[in-house]
Parts: structure tokens; sequence; C-alpha cells
């Protein structure tokens, strides 16, 4: 037997027997869809988040922090901003929080991962009148910076200022925070709680190392070199365990070939060093990188370092009509002699004739991390 369902001027026919009529939004998970004929919201079921495996970080302890502050604030609407590269934990973070509040309050969780309009959209999240968790998934990358398009980050926060008649907690994910309203932050009645998702810990490393890892010779080396990954994420060490796991073999050996780029920012101080451990020059080199960016290198032209150019295989050349001897060499992870947690790195060069040291130059940048410090010191 057909059904028929009026809503205001629309007839749908439905032979379904599973329509059901409630006065409240029945828990679930929910794709927020658009029918652009009618010009009306709708939600769409999708499968409700699961996690696999074990949980490593501090993700249960955030997600702990964010329910308790979200579920204390009565009345109140609360965001909270998860900034980080792609597989950093952000996903994560937001699904452990959608599960937790079905689980624990039966609260639904609303999932927005389109470019909508925000004038509509404010009016259609205003008509949702129970509690629920709303995610902007990268919405860096779904709504424009630009004030002349519809889905802008401006009408996001009329949205995050607007008062509803439920609380909800708003949980926007974004890749790179740099593309950004600035007027996010700065304004916890908008935003309260902003996480910040880089690498990987040297303990969270470790402990997967221990938990996976089928040959623990190389778990040593497998933490030098995931200090050379700028934003070491989950994805790139679970490649390369596995790949450890496949081979036995050095993980040096293979992951200059793998999809990651090896890189440390910032600058760095280079000493140069003979085999018998006399310094014989130093300078300073913006950001560090491996397999596909040269370094230029020059040393005074004493007749000691006029010697290291005449080395079988040396990139070092003499150059007669100046006052150095010079060289462009390309590092590559093979000559790594040894990596160190806090960026400070040892590479062999000129066929062992030479040892670089390269260690991170003081900056001046004030982060919250550095203020902790000093006020702890």
């Amino acid at each position: 037997m057909s059904q028929y369902i009026r809503d205001d001027n629309f007839v749908r026919v439905s032979e379904s027997s599973t329509l059901t009529v409630s006065d409240t939004l029945p828990l679930g998970t929910y794709l927020l869809k658009f029918d652009a004929e009618r010009q009306q919201f709708y939600l769409k079921r999708m499968e409700d988040f699961v996690t696999h495996g074990k949980i490593y970080g501090e993700h249960r302890l955030i997600v702990e922090r964010i329910i308790s502050t979200f579920m204390s604030r009565e009345n109140r609407n609360t965001g909270v901003l998860l900034s980080g590269v792609k597989g950093s934990g952000k996903t994560l973070t937001a699904k452990m929080i959608s599960m937790e509040l079905a689980t624990r309050y039966q609260y639904p969780t609303i999932v927005v991962n389109q470019g909508f309009n925000t004038a509509l959209l404010a009016a259609f999240l205003h008509t949702v009148d129970v509690p629920c968790m709303i995610l902007f998934d990268e919405f860096d990358k779904v709504y424009s910076y630009k004030e002349d398009e519809s889905a802008t980050q401006s009408g996001l926060l009329d949205i995050l200022d607007g008062v509803f008649s439920s609380r909800k907690l708003f949980i926007l994910s974004c890749n790179n925070a740099a593309l950004l309203n600035p007027y996010f932050f700065s304004r916890p009645g908008r935003i309260f709680y902003r996480y910040r998702y880089g690498g990987l810990s040297e303990s969270i490393v470790e402990q997967y190392c221990n938990d996976h890892l089928l040959y623990p010779d190389w778990k040593r080396e497998i933490m030098q070199l995931s200090a050379l990954v700028q934003d070491l994420t989950f994805d790139i060490l679970q490649a390369v365990v596995e790949e450890t796991n496949r081979y036995n073999e050095s993980p040096r050996s293979f992951m200059g070939n793998m999809n990651v780029s090896y890189s440390l920012d910032g600058i760095y101080d280079v000493q140069l060093y003979n085999k018998e451990g006399r310094l014989l020059g130093s300078y300073k080199k913006r950001d560090i990188s491996f397999g596909h960016r040269g370094w230029s290198i020059s040393l005074p032209r004493t007749q000691e370092n006029i010697a290291l150019t005449k080395v079988k295989g040396a990139f070092l050349r003499d150059d007669e009509e100046d006052d150095e001897v010079y060289g462009y060499y390309t590092p590559e992870l093979s000559d790594l002699s040894a990596v160190s947690r806090n960026g400070t790195l040892e590479l062999s060069l000129n066929g062992g004739t030479l040892l670089a040291v390269l260690s991170r130059s003081v900056t001046h940048t004030l982060n919250y991390e550095t203020l902790i410090s000093m006020c702890n010191g």
C-alpha cells in the first residue's frame, strides 16, 4: 500500500512501510544534503562512526575534556577547532567524540562536508531543536574566505555566534589554519578549544614499533628517521613498519623511495669536521631536505681543504681563482650517521672524509610552548 507524505505543497509517494514520524531527531549519524529543486535541506542517514585497533596518544583525554566542557555549558553552543595535516588524528578525535555522545547521551551527529549557503544553513540548523554534534569536515577547503561567495567562512562565524533552541557542539576540522578567517581566533565564544595536531611524538613511535614491528633490531633506525619527517602521521609510520616487516631490511635502504618528504624547517648551524674531528668551517642553512635539493658548501682554501678535493669521489672542487674550495651536494638518507629527536643530524660526506653536524639555531619566535618553558624556568 502506498503512503502519501505531504510537506507543505509537496506530496511524496512512498511504498515504504518503515515511515515513522518523531518529535525528536532519531539517534544516528547523518550527512547534510540539499535539494536544489525544492531549496530545502535534508538529512541522509550514514553509517555510524567506528574506530579500529589501539588508540595511541592523547585522543581519549582530549575527547573527555571536550565532552565534559560541552555538557557543563548549559544553553550555550561550544566550538572546537581541530587543525593539522591529513592523517594526524583530527578525524579520529571527531569520530570518538561522536561515538561517546551517542553512547552516553544519545546525541546524534550531523556531518557537513559541502559548501552550502551559510544563510540557508543557519536557518536549517535553527530548526534542529535537539542537542547534537555538527561536524564541519575540512571546512577550510569547503568554505571560502572570499566574501563574494555564498559559502563563506564569515557566514560560518555568524552560525557560531547564533543562539539556538538547543545547544550544539560544533567540531571544525581543517588542514591549514593559515587559510582561516582571523576572527575565528581569540574568540572563545565562537571557538572554545583549538587543538593543533602535528607529528607523532617519540613515545608514540616507540609504542607503535613495540606493538607492530616484527624485527625489533630496526626500531632504533625507524625512530631516528621518523625525526626527519616534519609531520609524521600514522599513515607514514604504518607504511614504514609494514615495509620493514615485509622485507626485514634497513628502513634507511627504502625510505628514500617511499612517497614521503623528509625535511626539517628552520635555520640550522652546519659545522664541517675532518675525520680526525677538527672543525674545518661552519655556516648557516635554511631548511633541511633530502634527495631533491642541493646544498652549496664552501671551505677556506687551505692546503688541508685542497687535499680533500682530491679524494676519489669527492664532491668538493678547487677553484684556483677563488679563496675557497666549494661543492654542490644533494644529501641522501644513506648519508645519515646519527639523528636526534631535537633535530640534530650527523652526515658522513665526501667519501667519509667529512662529518657535517647540523643543529637547529635558536629562534626568537615566541609560541605557547616557549612561553610555558620560560615561565617554568
